[in-house]
């Protein structure tokens, strides 16, 4: 070998670490899922109720100003408008309560229940 010949030294060897994934029980999803579309529907019924109000305070200090003495007069008018619009938001409740309940377990646990019940109504309509 030559005096000023470069000298290459081996690497040591190239380990990965590979960490496996952290797994999560499906029961813990579900929890999640069921969490979500809970808090979507009570948000939506909190956010209805104050877009009713916020209708029925608007109509109750318009009629104020146009005749204020007998502006009370006018509270079953504004009180049936903030409800409806309170209730035309709130629609959307019982959509979000179903998409709660009805996750992958449950899904499956219905469409075995309907699968069960058609052969057993197939074999008793149909001897």
């Amino acid at each position: 070998m030559a005096k000023n010949a470069p000298q290459f030294q081996l690497a040591a060897p190239l380990v990965i670490d590979r960490r496996k994934k952290r797994k999560r029980s499906a029961y813990v999803d579900e929890a999640a899922h069921f969490e979500r579309h809970l808090t979507r529907a009570a948000d939506r019924m909190l956010k209805a109720a104050d877009k009713g109000f916020a209708v029925y305070r608007k109509g109750r200090k318009k009629s104020r100003r146009e005749r204020s003495p007998d502006y009370v007069l006018d509270i079953v008018p504004h009180l049936l408008d903030g409800s409806a619009v309170a209730a035309r938001r709130m629609s959307l409740i019982p959509v979000d309560l179903v998409r709660a309940a009805y996750t992958r377990r449950t899904a499956r646990l219905v469409r075995g229940n309907t699968k069960a019940a058609s052969r057993l109504a197939s074999r008793i309509l149909l001897p």
